[in-house]
């Protein structure tokens, strides 16, 4: 396998766990807006402490989305294929 395969491979891997943990963000903002409008109060329930870590929780998988899609971009520069 040339280097130029390997950066290929790595980057396309990369790309496709940004894709999975894109939609495992768009699910969990879903269920974190159900959440929300099930509670008597939504609009002040978004200030309380449960539910900043709620967001907290639901954004984990947006750093490792846009983490995978930079490293997927450099990737072949970084395997040394360019």
């Amino acid at each position: 396998m040339t280097s130029l395969e390997l950066a290929v491979t790595v980057q396309l891997a990369l790309y496709a766990l940004a894709i999975v943990t894109a939609l495992v963000t768009l699910v969990r903002f879903v269920r974190l807006q159900r959440r929300a409008t099930s509670q008597p109060d939504g609009a002040s329930w978004w200030q309380t402490a449960e539910a900043r870590q709620a967001t907290r929780h639901a954004l984990r998988p947006l750093w490792i989305t846009t983490a995978a899609l930079v490293l997927g971009a450099f990737a072949p520069r970084l395997l040394g294929a360019l």
